[in-house]
């Protein structure tokens, strides 16, 4: 619910539908015609992507943010970051409770931020 709700929230700057990364997953993504910052790298303009199996996902993120994420525990460096992909291509752990769902949430915000070049997010 998290997922599309914010995704609604910001509909315009950003639309959900299959992963163009992980073509079994659900994706938030900004649409393929939006200029992404050159920094972003090669991620067809997808934001986010949730592995419906488990709760985990990949998250584009800043340097700085995604520097916070695995100082805090939460995730990962994903092993193609740094190459085709953004060195803030991130590997996130699912959420095991509902403070942890929040976080999600401003993992999401902080990708979107990101690959909108600092546009305003809901």
């Amino acid at each position: 619910k998290l997922f599309t709700s914010i995704a609604e929230a910001n509909k315009g700057l950003v639309i959900v539908g299959k992963s163009r990364l992980e073509p079994y997953d659900l994706a938030i993504q900004l649409p393929v015609e939006f200029k992404t910052p050159e920094v972003a790298g090669k991620n067809r303009n997808e934001v986010c992507h949730i592995h419906g199996t488990e709760g985990s996902y990949h998250v584009t993120l800043s340097c700085v943010d995604a520097k916070e994420v695995i100082s805090k525990g939460w995730g990962e460096r994903h092993r193609l970051a740094g190459t085709y992909l953004n060195l803030g291509y991130t590997f996130v752990y699912a959420p095991r409770d509902l403070e942890e769902v929040e976080i999600m949430g401003k993992v999401f915000k902080a990708g979107m931020a990101f690959m909108s070049g600092g546009k305003e997010v809901a």
